[in-house]
């Protein structure tokens, strides 16, 4: 039998770079290969040949024997594969083709389906952020809020595949792969690789436009925990996008930031304390009662010392938004109208200044 010429089987001239000869296989070997050419068997022996053109052309040390003897050099060696597969798991480790999605990954792209499962690009981040803005009364008394959002999900109509299902894959009839006989008593089932394992043909989802994917409304009631810190991210797993990373399905999370004014009409909350300022009737600073300081979403109870001054701030402790934490609320002595008669007035001002003294006529700014 005459010397095979491997530079023609591979369509290359003799000086062909290795990078060269790479690329000349692998389109020959994705146009030859048997998983895409499941009924011709005159592609199963072309993909043979090209093959074992490829084995001896990408090692320099074969390259250069079969350039001085030819290739009956290598039959003498041992050289032979029985079929194009037994050759295909030889060399399929050493040079990198570890299954067949690694060959017909550049087929897909080249035909349009390189947005399909397993070669999808996602264009979206798995985890979603939602800014809530919500008043200081929520954030201080916490509680449940609704949110309304939009989540991508795997498309309804194709199931993520990217395309229309509902026509049966002509090459493998619809059961989206094919069983092989390796070797004696071993079988080896792949997947097929013109409908990607799905057993429909790749016509493009009219849903999802091919990207697998589609919007959806999504409403969530979340619960925010009392005295809540400002911009804090409230993390809801696997409320997010979901996404695929070749055949596994990933769903991101969803982080709930919660935005709120940190002072609102005379409260402030900071780190989970309340601090705020009244005024209160002179006759109860005076008579040591009780009064009760309503902020709107809670009440706080305090007995007044009538020795403190006006302005004085007092520590309610675990009156606070978050347990363990104060309520810090200055008093201001509250005096009423002047609206009292005058023998009311004299004998207001004799009573104080039986108890007090008079007062110097004299007096400084405070700071």
């Amino acid at each position: 039998m005459a010397s095979k010429d491997y530079y023609k089987t591979l369509g290359v001239q003799k000086d062909a770079s290795p990078d060269a000869i790479k690329k000349a296989f692998r389109k020959l070997a994705m146009e030859y290969h048997p998983d895409r050419n499941p009924d011709n068997k005159d592609a199963e022996a072309k993909f043979k040949e090209v093959s074992e053109a490829y084995e001896i052309l990408s090692d320099e040390k074969r390259r250069k024997q079969y350039d001085q003897y030819g290739s009956d050099s290598f039959k003498r060696s041992g050289f032979h594969h029985s079929n194009a597969r037994d050759f295909y798991s030889n060399f399929q480790e050493s040079h990198g083709f570890h299954d067949l999605e690694d060959l017909m990954k550049e087929v897909m792209n080249r035909h349009g389906f390189g947005q399909q499962r397993g070669f999808r690009r996602n264009l979206v981040a798995p985890d979603i952020k939602v800014v809530c803005r919500i008043s200081l009364q929520d954030a201080i008394k916490g509680g449940k809020i609704n949110l309304q959002y939009d989540r991508q999900v795997v498309c309804e109509t194709c199931q993520g595949s990217g395309f229309n299902q509902n026509k049966v894959c002509s090459a493998c009839k619809g059961q989206g792969g094919f069983v092989r006989h390796v070797q004696p008593n071993v079988v080896v089932k792949q997947s097929c690789p013109h409908c990607r394992g799905t057993g429909g043909e790749l016509e493009n989802c009219p849903d999802c436009e091919a990207s697998g994917y589609e919007r959806k409304e999504i409403k969530l009631s979340v619960t925010i925990p009392s005295g809540v810190a400002n911009m804090a991210d409230l993390r809801i797993k696997d409320k997010g996008n979901v996404i695929y990373h070749n055949e596994r399905k990933i769903e991101g999370d969803l982080h709930v930031i919660i935005d709120y004014p940190t002072t609102e009409n005379g409260v402030t909350m900071k780190h989970g304390c309340i601090y705020t300022s009244v005024s209160a009737p002179i006759d109860r600073i005076m008579a040591g009662d009780k009064i009760i300081v309503d902020i709107g979403c809670k009440r706080i109870n305090i007995k007044l010392d009538p020795t403190k001054p006006s302005g004085h701030e007092y520590v309610v402790e675990d009156a606070g938004a978050k347990k363990g934490k104060s309520a810090y609320i200055k008093v201001f002595a509250h005096f009423p109208k002047n609206d009292i008669d005058e023998k009311d007035r004299e004998k207001l001002v004799k009573v104080w200044r039986e108890v007090y003294g008079v007062s110097k006529p004299t007096v400084k700014p405070t700071n």
